[in-house]
């Protein structure tokens, strides 16, 4: 082919013809492009399919981590207060707000990414409903809540991830 010439890049030998890349050459030096289908848009059916695993996944997920929030409140403030059923309803009311801080801010947060950081709203919700409810010295309840919102976090990302195992599967 005119115009094509072959350079080494590392390691990773490339034909430059009009500025794409040879897909038979990419191929040869990197193994799992040839498992890729290239250009191949997901039928129907496929779509259907993840849909359905993808809204099994996230109702999974959403219930078992206001139920592990619970826990993890009732394992920070279990001398306060004994009862499970407390812990459960906060846990409702915390995530009750954090999804209305979402649901607001998921049409502003595709013009301003700026909004994507509302999140932080829901740390200072915590912090003062914790306060409220279990009136101890500020930096005790501090502590307890950036404890507990970093569990929340790590709790999401961790389902998030048992999420995609189960759909992968």
């Amino acid at each position: 082919m005119a115009g094509v010439r072959s350079t080494d890049g590392g390691g990773l030998k490339v034909n430059i013809a009009s500025g794409l890349f040879d897909s038979e050459t990419i191929a040869s030096y990197v193994p799992w492009y040839v498992d890729q289908e290239e250009s191949t848009l997901a039928s129907e059916e496929e779509r259907e399919a993840f849909s359905h695993e993808f809204q099994k996944a996230y109702a999974f997920i959403r219930y078992t981590s206001v139920l592990l929030f619970a826990l993890a409140a009732w394992l920070l403030y279990h001398r306060q207060q004994p009862y499970f059923v407390s812990h459960l309803i906060g846990g409702l009311h915390f995530y009750s707000f954090w999804y209305a801080i979402a649901a607001l801010a998921s049409l502003p947060a595709r013009l301003n990414p700026i909004w994507n950081n509302l999140s932080v709203l829901a740390c200072v919700y915590l912090f003062f409903a914790l306060g409220r409810l279990f009136h101890e010295r500020w930096y005790v309840q501090l502590a307890k809540t950036i404890a507990l919102y970093l569990f929340v976090n790590m709790t999401e990302l961790g389902l998030g991830y048992a999420a995609a195992k189960w759909i992968e599967r």
